[in-house]
């Protein structure tokens, strides 16, 4: 498969997913990425496409500190976090996180306030956070 139609798929099956779990938890999701990154402006612009189709989208680009207080006061019961990870695993992660998950294993971020503390913070409210994670690559 070349690189454009990995991108095309990888995009196609984003957006599949989110608007699965939209739909089921009737969240927001939170979408995070450097637009001048392939593979986070791909969660950009599916973000993107998504809030004009009517769904609850935030698109926090790499400040998600900057939508916390909206999330914890305005938003719906469930978070989903949209972002990338690096790893050996599938091209796209979906999970729900609990409170011992964090514990475990801290999640890795380059944001400024660690999207650790951001989860934390929904958790303590009460609110279901769930991670779909795009797989970074470089071709």
């Amino acid at each position: 498969m070349n690189v454009g139609m990995y991108y095309n798929n990888l995009k196609k099956e984003l957006k599949k997913a989110l608007k699965e779990i939209l739909q089921r938890e009737r969240g927001v999701a939170l979408c995070l990425g450097n637009p001048l990154n392939k593979i986070e402006n791909i969660i950009l612009q599916t973000g993107k496409e998504l809030k004009e189709e009517g769904f609850n989208i935030l698109l926090a680009y790499t400040s998600p500190e900057a939508y916390l207080i909206k999330l914890l006061k305005e938003s719906p019961n469930s978070v989903i976090i949209v972002d990338t990870f690096e790893g050996e695993e599938e091209d796209i992660l979906i999970f729900e996180v609990k409170e011992r998950d964090i514990k475990k294993k801290p999640i890795l971020t380059t944001h400024t306030v660690p999207l650790t503390f951001i989860v934390n913070s929904l958790l303590n409210k009460g609110k279901k956070v769930y991670f779909v994670l795009l797989k970074k690559r470089s071709y």
